[in-house]
């Protein structure tokens, strides 16, 4: 009962989220030109936004509905339904942005056509998963749906919202600097963004761990199971580690390689893009362990319901620390895109720190309280 009480607020929850940010999505040009971007970049924008705004509800949905079928252990599906829509997002990829099939070229609108068919697929999916497996459909999620349940929305929020802010933090984080990277040049932006996708990609594999940490860290912290607890905690890691670091040895040997599977090497810009790309994608696979510490720190405390101290100490690393030296070797020091990157590598260096620090002492005190 707790389960769907839980989840039905949650799925109310992303629903007034949605409602909330559709203003943001329909002025979208309007604020990035006060933010100071190019108006062709901005307009550029605001036409993929007025788009993609429309995926939003199902892919916030579908975080809800994985979160259940990962706290049940069938977390299996959602490898199943990543992969089928993957597969999904390729052919209508190829169909619609490159213009196949008998279809026209739409390039970035037809991107997020696709983005947004391929976030309903995914929650459909899911909800047909749940619906007809007998381990989830007793839960009754869509059972008098439209009934509220103040309490379970209120402990929803009491738990949600900083987790919520923490994650903001962090890709407001970034969303600054493709900002600061649309004031240097097109160019720079266009290389930031292979970057940035390259660190995104490598940062699926320590989110999807650090979930796992959240799942299996509460279990045991429920049971009162300890020596279990800081073994999955260790173990996860010592993984995401040995894997971060094989990565940034991937992202260091090869940079170029790499960069160049994002551009079209017959585009007049394509060799300067890939020139200031390929010392970001260095730094990124340093990127790599930092980032993955971090979201590995902030899934275990998850996993004890603490969110309130790890909220403060990303938001300080984030952005007193990250953005501030990011902005000061962009700009005064004059490192550029470079110095935006060092910055917020700096910063999430900080949050990794902070938040393991948190994880390990929090567990010494409560170890060393319960055998008092």
């Amino acid at each position: 009962m707790s389960v769907r009480r839980a989840i039905r607020m949650g799925m109310w929850v992303s629903i007034g989220y949605t409602l909330l940010t559709a203003p943001l999505f329909l002025n979208a040009e309007a604020i990035l030109l006060a933010l100071g971007q190019k108006p062709e970049v901005s307009a550029l924008a605001a036409d993929y936004v007025m788009i993609v705004q429309f995926g939003l509800l199902p892919a916030l949905l579908f975080a809800v509905l994985r979160a259940l079928v990962s706290a049940i252990g069938r977390a299996g599906i959602i490898l199943y339904v990543t992969l089928a829509v993957l597969v999904m997002n390729a052919v209508l990829a190829y169909a619609l942005v490159l213009g196949h099939f008998g279809l026209p070229r739409l390039g970035m609108i037809g991107a997020a056509i696709v983005a947004v068919i391929v976030q309903w697929a995914s929650f459909l999916f899911m909800v047909a998963y749940i619906q007809t497996r007998p381990e989830t459909r007793r839960y009754e999620l869509f059972v008098r749906f439209w009934r509220p349940d103040w309490q379970a929305l209120w402990e929803v929020l009491h738990l949600g919202l900083p987790i919520s802010i923490t994650v903001l933090a962090e890709v407001s984080l970034f969303t600054a600097a493709s900002l600061m990277m649309g004031k240097i040049g097109t160019i720079e932006l266009a290389a930031h963004g292979i970057a940035l996708q390259l660190a995104s990609i490598a940062f699926m594999v320590p989110l999807g761990l650090s979930q796992a940490a959240t799942v299996r860290v509460g279990v045991a912290h429920g049971r009162g199971d300890y020596p279990n607890l800081m073994r999955a905690a260790i173990a996860v890691l010592g993984i995401a580690s040995a894997i971060a670091i094989v990565g940034g040895l991937l992202f260091y040997s090869i940079p170029r390689v790499l960069s160049s599977a994002f551009i079209d090497l017959n585009t007049p810009d394509a060799s300067a893009v890939l020139d200031f790309a390929v010392p970001l994608v260095v730094i990124a696979g340093i990127f790599q362990l930092v980032d993955g510490l971090q979201a590995i720190a902030s899934g275990l405390l998850r996993g004890l319901k603490d969110a309130r101290i790890p909220m403060v100490m990303a938001l300080i690393a984030y952005w007193p620390i990250g953005f501030f030296l990011a902005w000061v070797m962009a700009f005064p020091l004059g490192l550029g895109g470079i110095g935006i990157w060092l910055g917020f590598l700096i910063g999430l260096m900080s949050a990794a720190l902070l938040l393991c620090l948190r994880f390990f002492q929090k567990m010494r005190y409560e170890m060393k309280t319960a055998r008092v």
